[in-house]
């Protein structure tokens, strides 16, 4: 197997088959050339309709990791949370005071919840829909940021555990859908995943989710499908957004 081409790990598929799946996805899309929406156009409001009607219990879940403050080989750069104002024992006892703090942290990484913008994946020199990658400059994406999630994602989730079809609490880092350990297939799925998804098609993609919690609740309701909520940051120029997306069932 040969890489597809420009910078990544090995594909799982040569650079022909890779080249050719590529240009098909682009080539699907129905939006024209001053789409800057991608999937998001087919959020339509009868589908936040019909995920509403997902909603039974009026149980609510977290699809969101817990933010890491902690250095990790996987996050060398973790998230800072410090507080900026006196600590409670500090608290004037005589009138009115405030806790408050302050959070810095990368959007992208391998560790925090987080929804990619189009304008994450750059692949050979184009952002989705052919926008020049240099519309990514020192200040931010002047297009395609996640401005254009401002008013939210809502839609019908669908869990696929397949730990559980398997029978078994999870799957091991890299073991591929025969359940094989191949150490470097996750590593070499990401590459391709990333570009088809975010450049070709257009999918905002949310990265590092913590899962457990929803398939608990899933079992014990005895279904798998679920209303979501994602609400991004208003970063306007931002090329994604930490986020806390919500499953409601």
């Amino acid at each position: 197997m040969t890489a597809p081409p420009g910078p990544g790990p090995a594909s799982l598929m040569d650079a022909a088959t890779f080249a050719a799946l590529y240009q098909r996805l682009r080539d699907a899309s129905a939006w024209g050339p001053a789409d800057r929406r991608g999937g998001l156009n087919y959020i339509t409001p009868e589908q936040v309709l019909a995920a509403a009607g997902e909603v039974r219990l009026g149980r609510t879940v977290t699809l969101a990791a817990p933010i890491e403050t902690r250095v990790a080989p996987d996050n060398p750069d973790p998230a800072v949370h410090v507080m900026t104002s006196p600590a409670g024992d500090q608290a004037d006892p005589d009138g009115l005071s405030f806790a408050t703090d302050r959070l810095a942290m990368n959007i992208h990484g391998n560790a925090d919840s987080h929804i990619d913008a189009l304008c994450h994946v750059i692949y050979q020199a184009r952002l989705y829909n052919d926008v020049p990658a240099d519309t990514v400059g020192a200040t931010g994406a002047a297009e395609l940021s996640i401005q254009v999630a401002r008013n939210g994602i809502v839609g019908r989730g669908v869990l696929l555990d397949i730990p559980r079809l398997r029978g078994t609490p999870w799957l091991e880092l890299g073991s591929d859908s025969n359940n094989d350990t191949c150490p470097s297939a996750a590593e070499r799925v990401e590459f391709p995943v990333h570009v088809l998804a975010v450049n070709a098609m257009g999918l905002h993609l949310l990265d590092w989710l913590q899962l457990d919690d929803l398939a608990g609740l899933c079992e014990e309701a005895g279904r798998w499908s679920f209303c979501c909520v994602v609400a991004p940051l208003r970063l306007v120029r931002g090329t994604g957004s930490p986020v806390n997306p919500i499953a409601i069932l």
